[in-house]
């Protein structure tokens, strides 16, 4: 099955499975579903720039971690086979992982870690639990990034603002204002949608 660039109407649709995608420097989409295995072909000899891929995973919406063990990139029962030889561009392709829950991480450029720069905090029942979730990530691994987006988390007195976890400081801040610590009492969870 051919996966169409991400600017046209259609995407990649995977059930389970093992598949070979071949990229050609432009963007996919492409949603897997569980017990998928794909292999990302190496770039083209010809091809100007690296392919961006960007992996949507199916089905419950339990919390998935992204891990990386050699050339293989795991989300829950996914598997992602990257290429045995290197760039022709000079840049390797670019990896973005949305697992079911709505966490988004980002596989560094050299394809050795994956990282968390957004989540989701619909996830969760509660404030306190999705801070209880970003500290056991940040003692269990340093793979995050140094500031994590939480979509559906607003500060009372900003509404328009989005906020941001800073791991460094296991604190809550603004996008406009990061030098401005917020309180979890200042914080509201978004009813989903």
């Amino acid at each position: 099955m051919q996966i169409n660039p991400a600017n046209n109407p259609t995407a990649g649709v995977f059930g389970g499975g093992i598949y070979c995608l071949k990229g050609k420097g432009a963007i996919y989409e492409v949603f897997p579903d569980n017990g998928t295995t794909l292999y990302l072909s190496p770039q083209y000899p010809d091809q100007a720039q690296p392919s961006t891929w960007i992996f949507t995973t199916q089905g419950p919406p339990q919390l998935q971690e992204v891990t990386v063990d050699g050339k293989t990139i795991s989300a829950g029962t996914v598997k992602i086979v990257m290429p045995e030889t290197a760039s022709t561009t000079g840049t390797p392709d670019r990896i973005i992982i949305y697992v079911a829950c709505g966490h988004k991480y980002e596989v560094s450029p050299g394809h050795a870690k994956a990282f968390l720069y957004e989540m989701n905090a619909s996830a969760h029942q509660t404030i306190e639990n999705l801070h209880l979730e970003l500290r056991k990530l940040r003692q269990k691994s340093p793979l995050v990034a140094s500031y994590i987006l939480i979509n559906g988390l607003t500060a009372r007195q900003h509404p328009q603002e989005r906020i941001y976890y800073d791991v460094q400081y296991d604190g809550w801040t603004l996008s406009k204002d990061n030098t401005r610590p917020l309180q979890a009492n200042e914080l509201q969870l978004q009813a989903a949608i």
